[in-house]
């Protein structure tokens, strides 16, 4: 496996405290697709998906890796449908 995509939909489930840890010791990249709150809502414990910071950066997707945080955004900021079918792909056939 090259990395694991958690879809918007399970993002606050993804947030709980019980996973941080798995988070920060995990041997793969753990990216979060359109994620309306900062990194830290996934690695701090002590912090909810509902309490965290709104993310400023504009990334369509954030990640968590070997103690880097990383981000990557759309071009011009734009969803569409066809992009939906590419992230899911890929977050099923890795």
């Amino acid at each position: 496996m090259d990395a694991v995509f958690i879809d918007p939909k399970h993002l606050p489930e993804a947030a709980e405290a019980n996973y941080a840890q798995v988070y920060l010791d995990s041997p793969v990249p753990f990216v979060f697709i359109d994620s309306e709150k900062v990194y830290l809502a996934f690695i701090d414990e002590e912090l909810s998906y509902e309490d965290a910071h709104r993310s400023q950066s504009g990334d369509y997707l954030i990640g968590y890796f070997n103690d880097q945080y990383f981000g990557a955004d759309l071009y011009a900021h734009q969803k569409t449908s066809k992009l939906s079918r590419i992230v899911i792909h890929a977050s099923f056939h890795c």
